[in-house]
């Protein structure tokens, strides 16, 4: 599943911090005794990968939100403030979005999701392809589809009620706003509002297809490389994230913030991102 590549590559990064057996980076005593978070192996791991790339790694430890690698390549891609256009690493968002307002049934299988979704698609006349070809979303308007799905439901009186509600779900889930790190200069990205569309577009009744861009991180959407790894830990923690830091010190306390999905739903999307990492273009872009 090319266009998740993104997103499995962030949560590789996320899970392989789990069986690391080096120790946090000490760091001068202070009165509360705290040290970084930050591992040794996987900070070295991350500048060694970064010395001929352009990017940045973001490594989370999903248990405790302990920040256990960051490095850029680039000084002006701050990891904390760079916002950019997720692009394809957003895609799961409007899936899982889907899936939880019913909109798309939720099969227990990968396989079988992706191959109901294109007979809907074909059912639907929106979009079909050659069935004969192997099942594979690599096309944008697969995940257009679930959007429109979403914005269309009948249990909402308008579009702008069921975008309201899209956007509450974006939110929960880390983002159009900073996490709350413990350091400085974070900042937030941007998911646009009801309100923030209805003055871009002059009315109130503005249409699904007005906003599509939105379903694939291309629009106004906004996101920092942390919530992008955050996002990561969402999944693998099945819907709730503590709050990202660096600092680790004796009696403190981090929030631990729940998403409006099911864990449920994150389930099928964890099963995706597994054989991804294990088989699919995920694996091979380790190779």
């Amino acid at each position: 599943m090319k266009l998740l590549k993104s997103i499995f590559i962030a949560a590789a990064v996320v899970l392989s911090c789990v069986s690391c057996a080096h120790k946090s980076i000490d760091t001068p005593q202070s009165d509360s005794n705290d040290v970084l978070t930050l591992d040794t192996c996987l900070q070295l791991f991350a500048d060694s990968i970064l010395k001929d790339r352009s990017g940045c790694v973001v490594a989370i430890e999903p248990n405790t939100g302990e920040i256990k690698s960051m490095s850029s390549s680039k000084p002006d891609c701050n990891i904390l403030s760079f916002e950019f256009a997720p692009d394809q690493v957003f895609l799961p968002v409007p899936a899982m979005i889907a899936f939880e307002e019913g909109v798309i049934d939720l099969t227990a299988n990968a396989t079988d999701f992706v191959k109901g979704v294109i007979e809907e698609l074909c059912r639907s006349k929106y979009y079909c392809r050659d069935r004969s070809k192997d099942i594979n979303p690599n096309d944008v308007a697969y995940y257009a589809f679930f959007f429109k799905r979403t914005l269309n439901n009948r249990k909402y009186a308008d579009a702008q009620s069921a975008y309201a509600s899209w956007f509450e779900y974006v939110c929960s889930l880390g983002l159009g706003k900073p996490l709350g790190i413990d350091m400085d200069n974070e900042t937030g990205g941007y998911i646009p509002s009801v309100n923030d569309y209805t003055r871009t577009f002059r009315t109130s009744k503005w249409k699904p297809i007005n906003v599509i861009q939105d379903a694939l991180g291309k629009g106004n959407i906004r996101v920092t490389p942390l919530q992008i790894a955050n996002l990561a830990a969402i999944i693998a923690n099945r819907g709730y994230f503590l709050t990202p830091h660096i600092m680790q010190g004796e009696g403190k306390e981090f929030t631990k913030n729940q998403s409006r999905i099911s864990p449920k739903v994150y389930d099928l999307m964890a099963d995706v991102m597994k054989q991804e990492t294990e088989g699919g273009t995920g694996y091979c872009c380790f190779g």
